[in-house]
């Protein structure tokens, strides 16, 4: 194994590479890896790519639940719905704000989980004393509470990056529904990201401000018209419905309507 070590340093990372992310890394290791089935080792009649296949017929078959490779510890939310790992916070939607969850950190991602069932995950940060937020796990509270919306941190963030016709909607909403009701309604159009992606919800909102119709039922007709198209229904077989074939052509009983009459 060590000799593996030594051979993959030599001929897959030197000279010393330069990368611009982990993904990338490991895109080029992949693919000199890919490379490396076609080498003939000394010594060996068969190549590399017939010698793992030769091994391959005789791993074991993997377990019906693969072991997770992260470390896993048990967390409970603060009161800003946030789980800590390392000094840094990471967001949970509020409703599981009083549950006992369970952190994995991954080396690039930290998922939380309730039971088996993963309700957050963040890319892992490796500073210190960060939060690491998701403004979606916020809405439902905001939207109890849309007073908050100016000062809510997640939102604030948020508000520098997305699309300025997010804030044209906002405004219309806030002119056309005083008291808090355009925030309101702005909140339940962001909670579409729950559901759909990001540049769906983003067309949907400028065709939706481009038609005049500046409102959450316009971005939903706006998203669903961004839907790709239902197939067409097949057409039935007349001949494997033999049975049905009197049904709408049977006689019409006219004296049903003198027993109506009587009664």
């Amino acid at each position: 194994m060590e000799n593996d070590v030594g051979y993959v340093q030599r001929n897959f990372m030197t000279p010393l590479l330069e990368v611009s992310s982990y993904e990338d890394l490991n895109a080029r290791l992949w693919k000199a890896c890919q490379e490396n089935l076609h080498r003939r080792v000394r010594g060996q009649l068969a190549g590399v790519v017939d010698l793992l296949a030769d091994e391959r017929s005789k791993f074991l078959p993997l377990p019906a639940e693969l072991f997770p490779a992260c470390v896993s510890s048990p967390v409970k939310p603060n009161g800003y719905c946030q789980v800590e790992l390392d000094t840094n916070r990471y967001s949970v939607p509020v409703e599981h704000g009083n549950d006992q969850l369970v952190l994995r950190a991954y080396p690039f991602r930290v998922e939380i989980l309730l039971g088996k069932e993963v309700i957050a995950a963040h890319p892992r940060c490796f500073a210190r004393e960060r939060d690491v937020l998701n403004p979606l796990h916020y809405l439902n509270l905001l939207e109890q509470r849309p007073g908050a919306f100016e000062h809510a941190k997640p939102l604030r963030y948020w508000r520098k990056h997305w699309p300025k016709d997010y804030d044209r909607l906002l405004e219309a909403l806030r002119t056309r529904l005083p008291e808090g009701r355009g925030v309101k309604e702005f909140i339940a159009v962001l909670k579409l990201h729950q559901e759909h992606p990001a540049d769906q919800i983003q067309q949907a909102v400028h065709n939706a401000l481009e038609l005049g119709a500046a409102s959450l039922d316009g971005v939903r007709l706006c998203l669903r018209q961004l839907q790709p198209s239902q197939p067409p229904f097949s057409t039935l077989e007349a001949e494997r419905f033999a049975n049905l074939a009197a049904f709408g052509n049977q006689p019409v009983n006219l004296q049903q309507y003198d027993l109506l009459a009587a009664r």
